[in-house]
């Protein structure tokens, strides 16, 4: 009797002490970049207003498989905020899977590896800013994972 309740007793401590007995999966690790950034020479066009051609890179870092999708808040894939040069928020613009998969030919990206698109990014009738975006995934491991970064738009050519 003395043996179950000593074997009870330490199940439950380390339940409570939020020890494990396996060790806790690895967990992918992703970053975002633009290049150019920041990004000048944008054009001017009469739907889009001041525009800025930039590519976007994932990039997996730690050897874990990884498949972008709608794990975001919202079920959001990616959130797009356009700021102005003084951080005021002016769009906020929300992409799914199925974006994420036009723009970049696949949602999957293999542990340290890359996927990247050539983008356009267009600010209206702002002639400087930043987009800020974060893309959302899920590791081989079930983590959900996320990255962000920020893209400075410069307009040398209004100046």
């Amino acid at each position: 009797m003395k043996l179950k309740n000593t074997v009870l007793f330490l199940l439950i401590v380390l339940i409570f002490t939020g020890c494990e007995i396996l060790p806790f999966l690895p967990t992918a690790d992703i970053t975002l970049t633009f290049n150019p950034n920041p990004a000048y020479d944008p054009y001017y066009t009469s739907t889009y207003g001041w525009t800025w051609d930039v590519n976007v890179r994932i990039r997996e870092t730690e050897n874990i498989n990884i498949t972008l999708g709608n794990y975001g808040p919202g079920n959001a894939a990616c959130i797009s905020k356009f700021l102005t040069a003084n951080n005021q928020v002016v769009s906020t613009d929300i992409f799914y899977a199925n974006d994420i998969e036009e723009f970049f030919g696949t949602l999957e990206i293999s542990g340290n590896a890359s996927i990247s698109h050539d983008a356009t990014f267009s600010s209206f009738t702002y002639d400087e800013g930043k987009f800020v975006e974060t893309y959302y995934g899920i590791d081989e491991n079930g983590v959900i994972v996320s990255c962000t970064d920020t893209l400075i738009l410069i307009n040398n050519t209004k100046k």
